[in-house]
């Protein structure tokens, strides 16, 4: 029997089996507020033998009734025991588990920084390392947030500042009370976590990593997206989407297109080379910025 624990409440997966048994198993987390249907439609998309596995987060979707976390020591650290079983501790490992299976981690805007210290996480408890950490739409943790603190205002103008933010409230939303209302505690939870995220030092991880950014994102610019690179002391490749802050879900095809390319390597299980130079810094504006690659 395959061990169960939470996975089956934090994977929105089609059953644990499939889970267990996938090639590759790509665990996604969405950005604040979100939950799996931010990853509707990709699994149509991307390669044969790739798994989507949607992370449901406390609070929204599929666990309405449950309490957000507000910390993101609290929320990795949940995540990873729900996940580490069923991901491959080796049984004399802190958390037992199943043999161990490829998997890669994506996360969007505020799901990057999850997926990350969901990396630390499992590498403390001893599980297999992903064969890629995708980190989309966010800066790296030791770079200062460029936004004004919001969590604190009342509700109206806490929507307000968000939609400003992020501009990816769409107006229809903003113009429905009670949906405003149901999506206000997992929004406000998630920007709890990212307001009080205060990141530990910690070595680079030996799990390549692959960061993207939108060109006209101005949250997240170039710069910020080759600083990745030193969280790494493997391989590091970067790629800059046309778009905002929700490249992603602006142009799917072109999106999936790009990381369907990385997961087919990851699927092929090919060696990551070791690190190399980080490339060279350019204005996010110099069309020659828009992809590159450490080899």
């Amino acid at each position: 029997m395959r061990p169960r624990g939470d996975v089956e409440r934090w994977l929105s997966a089609p059953t644990l089996d499939a889970f267990a048994d996938a090639p590759l198993r790509l665990v996604c987390v969405a950005h604040a507020g979100a939950g799996p249907s931010a990853f509707r439609g990709w699994q149509a998309r991307v390669p044969a033998g790739v798994l989507v596995c949607p992370v449901q987060l406390p609070g929204r979707e599929g666990r309405w009734h449950d309490p957000p976390y507000t910390r993101m020591d609290d929320l990795a650290g949940a995540l990873a025991a729900a996940l580490a079983p069923a991901l491959g501790v080796p049984p004399g490992g802190s958390l037992g588990g199943a043999p161990a299976r490829p998997y890669a981690l994506f996360g969007h805007s505020l799901g990057a920084l999850v997926c990350y210290e969901l990396a630390l996480r499992l590498r403390t408890a001893g599980a297999p390392p992903p064969r890629r950490l995708v980190v989309s739409g966010a800066r790296p943790p030791h770079l200062p947030r460029r936004e004004l603190r919001i969590g604190h205002l009342p509700d109206g103008p806490f929507v307000l500042a968000l939609a400003r933010q992020l501009n990816g409230i769409p107006a229809a939303v903003l113009e429905q009370p009670e949906l405003v209302r149901v999506l206000l505690p997992a929004l406000r939870a998630d920007m709890a976590v990212y307001e009080s995220y205060a990141p530990a030092p910690a070595p680079p991880l030996d799990v390549p990593i692959t960061a993207y950014g939108g060109r006209d994102d101005a949250r997240v610019v170039f710069d910020d997206v080759v600083h990745w690179g030193r969280y790494t002391a493997r391989a590091f490749r970067y790629h800059m989407f046309a778009g905002d802050h929700f490249y992603p879900s602006a142009d799917p095809d072109a999106f999936l297109r790009v990381l369907g390319g990385e997961l087919a390597a990851d699927l092929a299980g090919g060696a990551a080379p070791a690190r190399g130079p980080l490339p060279p810094r350019r204005p996010a504006s110099d069309p020659g910025a828009a992809r590159g690659a450490r080899p």
